[in-house]
């Protein structure tokens, strides 16, 4: 949850909502998303598969088969990074593809969460795990 909420951190004045146009192609009726602006121009794009990782009635772990998306923004907010929530809670956060505006990525049960154009945090990094914080 920590890492969620690190993510999602954004502090300061209002701000007029923009357009944010952006498809996401692939996958089966299983596949979600969600869109989020940020104050500072960034938009976050949340995306998963739908489906229980769990039988309750066996008490065991379903395997939730990953699925490809290719997601479109707009030229002028490409992806700056990538969140992967881990099994463990670690985020792992990847440069992968920035600068792009058309991806493909393989997503699953575990929630993906896209950063398009940020003018203040497109410094690519290298790739890094992040812990969980309690």
């Amino acid at each position: 949850m920590s890492n969620l909420l690190r993510v999602f951190s954004d502090s300061g004045p209002d701000v007029r909502p923009l357009s944010f146009i952006y498809n996401v192609d692939g996958g089966d009726r299983d596949v979600r998303q969600m869109a989020f602006q940020k104050r500072d121009g960034s938009m976050l794009l949340a995306v998963w598969v739908e489906a229980s990782g769990f039988d309750p009635g066996t008490r065991r772990a379903v395997a939730v088969p990953p699925q490809t998306v290719r997601i479109s923004a707009p030229l002028s907010l490409p992806l700056a990074r990538t969140y992967r929530w881990l099994e463990d809670g670690n985020v792992l956060e990847d440069t992968t593809g920035a600068g792009q505006a058309n991806v493909s990525i393989t997503i699953n049960d575990s929630l993906t969460m896209l950063q398009f154009g940020s003018p203040r945090r497109a410094v690519p990094r290298d790739r890094l795990t992040l812990p969980v914080v309690d």
